[in-house]
This record gives structure tokens, sequence and C-alpha cells, in this order.
């Protein structure tokens, strides 16, 4: 017994070894084009991914070799293994009004995309936060890409604020008759069920079963979630209230484990700084993330580490600063602020063989590539 007790107080004083943090090098411009003046500009598809005029890059998400985003109402797309990466639409249509249709992609149509994840297959689930709606996309890079609805407004509607009223709720249950307020950040779990929130108040799930079943997990701690993940089977978010906050989630238990809350000294800035603080992308061990102009890597125990990027708020490049050219990870100037106040823009990071992809905005959103291992 006296053994046993000595190994537990032993085992108490053993410190948490936080995962010592990626060395992040040097940074390439990789698509877009910062410097562009005409922020109405559409590019077409085929061209390339540095040609004018340059595709909105928002959320930015990979599956295998495909590098996707989305547009608020469209979905694109690039082959980063190519020698020559150009982009291409998957689906919706920017050009329309807010419409919620089902059927191929070239017919699809979104009202206002914000998060999208991928199965097991290759399938992907969207969210759209207008449509009130979860939303499958199947063989999305392929000749029968198809849209089918999950959860939430089941119906093809061409204005998803029409009958918000009847739409918009609180209501778990099977997908067909489930109803959210406002869906946001899909994430799949080992076993594709789909875990998302909702109002910005509680993570919920959709059941992998033939009714798409909707339940309440967990609530959130604050007013605003900026992006989620799912790692070792386990939830991450991140957002603010109040405070800053990081939190893991047992999908299983709902049990939320506080990893850090406070204000902006929790990155070593000063508590009265504003807490500009979102995106996150994994490399399989921790996260990375954006805080005030710098990239941040985060790990599941310990405090965030500064990683890359020269930090502050600038909302443009200071003279003599060229941010088409290359340079060094620390010497990185990134213009971050505007992916808050853009809807369904606050997950534009990226990991995927040894880089980070991170989708900015000055006049146009442009996206960079950082090598960090």
């Amino acid at each position: 017994m006296l053994f046993a007790r000595g190994l537990f107080l032993l085992a108490s004083l053993v410190p948490v070894v936080a995962h010592a943090a990626p060395t992040c090098t040097n940074a390439a411009l990789f698509a877009g084009n910062p410097t562009f003046s005409d922020g109405m500009a559409k590019p077409d598809e085929g061209k390339g991914v540095l040609e004018d005029p340059p595709l909105g890059w928002r959320t930015l998400n990979f599956r295998d070799k495909y590098l996707v985003t989305t547009t608020g109402q469209e979905i694109w797309y690039t082959d980063v293994s190519a020698p020559k990466p150009v982009i291409k639409k998957l689906a919706g249509n920017t050009e329309a009004s807010q419409q919620w249709l089902s059927g191929p992609c070239t017919k699809a149509r979104f009202s206002l995309i914000w998060g999208v994840t991928f199965l097991k297959d290759g399938s992907m689930v969207i969210a759209d936060t207008a449509a009130l709606g979860l939303a499958k996309i199947t063989d999305p890079f392929g000749p029968k890409c198809n849209v089918t609805f999950l959860a939430g407004q089941m119906k093809d509607t061409t204005g998803a604020f029409q009958d918000a009223k009847k739409i918009t709720g609180d209501v778990d249950g099977p997908g067909a008759s489930a109803k959210f307020t406002s869906v946001k950040w899909p994430v799949a779990g080992d076993d594709d069920s789909v875990y998302f929130i909702d109002a910005d108040k509680k993570l919920k799930k959709m059941a992998n079963d033939a009714a798409h079943t909707i339940s309440t997990v967990a609530k959130t701690p604050g007013d605003w979630v900026h992006a989620m993940a799912w790692l070792n089977g386990k939830i991450y978010y991140i957002g603010h209230a109040t405070n800053l906050f990081f939190s893991e989630v047992d999908p299983a238990t709902g049990e939320t484990r506080e990893i850090f809350k406070g204000r902006s000294d929790v990155f070593g800035a000063s508590s009265s700084d504003a807490i500009a603080f979102s995106g996150l992308a994994s490399d399989g061990t921790g996260f990375y993330t954006m805080f005030r102009g710098a990239i941040y890597y985060l790990p599941t125990t310990g405090k965030p580490q500064k990683v890359a990027g020269k930090g502050g708020t600038p909302f443009s490049f200071p003279s003599g600063y060229d941010p088409k050219a290359p340079h060094k990870a620390d010497e990185l100037v990134l213009i971050g602020l505007q992916r808050h106040n853009i809807a369904g823009s606050n997950n534009f990071l990226a990991y995927q063989d040894g880089h980070l992809y991170v989708s900015a905005k000055v006049g146009t959103p442009y996206v960079t590539k950082i090598a960090c291992k």
C-alpha cells in the first residue's frame, strides 16, 4: 500500500512535457497575388494558381494531393503535386443569388459555406450557415461529383433566407427533421461521424447512420468558435468571448478539458491587446494557429510557441517588403486580421508534407507556403 502510494506521489511530481515546437525555416508565395488591386475580378478555371486575377482563397483543407478552398458560395481546388498547379471549380456559383440546390456539382448551389471536412471514402461534407444545412459531396474530384443533403434544410431553395423562421431552431434527432441556428466547422471523426458547431454555443454530432442522427455533445465556453479539428480521437477548438480559449473534447462523453484560457498574455503579448486568434491546422501531434500576424504552435499540453511571422497587426505591407519574394519564416509579414471579418474564412490554415499553407488577404487573397518540420 505504501509502495503504491509512493508511486502515485512520484507520478504526480513528474512534469508534463509539451511536444517540442517544429522549426519553420522559409516561406514563399504559393497562390494568388497580394499586390493585385481589383478585388472584384474573378478567375477562370484552368488558370495557374499565380495568374491574375487571383482566386478568392478563404478556408484551406487538404485531401491527399488536393488543396481545397471555399469562396462563400463556391468550392475550388488545386493539385499541389502538379508541376504547374491550376485552379478548378468543384461546385457552386457566386454569380447566383443565395441558393441551396442539390444534384450534380455543375448545378449544385450554396449560400454561405462555413467549413468542409472529408470522410474516409473521399466524400466531402460541408456546412452552410445561411442555408442551415449539412450536405455531402460524393466523388468531389471526379466525373460523378454530386451533392446530397444530410441534415437541416433538406429542400432545394432559391432563397436560403426565405423560410428562415421555419428552418431555424435547436432540434436534435434525425437529420431530416433537425434544426440549426448557425451551423459551422464540420470535422469528421474516425468513424465518419461529423462534429460541428451550432450557434457558436454547442458542439453537435451527426452520426454515421442511415438517419444522420443529430445529437448535442457539449456546450462551448464562449461566443465565437474560430476553428475546429480532430486529432487522435479528440476534438479541439479555439475561439474567444471575454477571453481566448483552446479546448479539448472527448466526443464519447462530452467531457471538456481546458488547455488554456486567458487574454493576449497567453501568447506573451499585453493582456490589453486585441484577441485576434484564429485558424487551426494539425501536423499530427499539435496544432498551428495565428495570433496577431504570427504563427504559433499549440501543443495539446503546455503553452503556445511562436514559429513564424514577424507579428503585430499590419493592415498593409511595410515599405520595401516584397510579398511575392521568398522570405525567412521569422521575417514573414502576414496580413491575417481581415480573416476575422470575412464570413466563413477563419479556418485558413492547412498542413501537408512538412509545409503549412496560410491564406491571407490584403486587397485580394493569397496563399503562403511555409516549410515547418
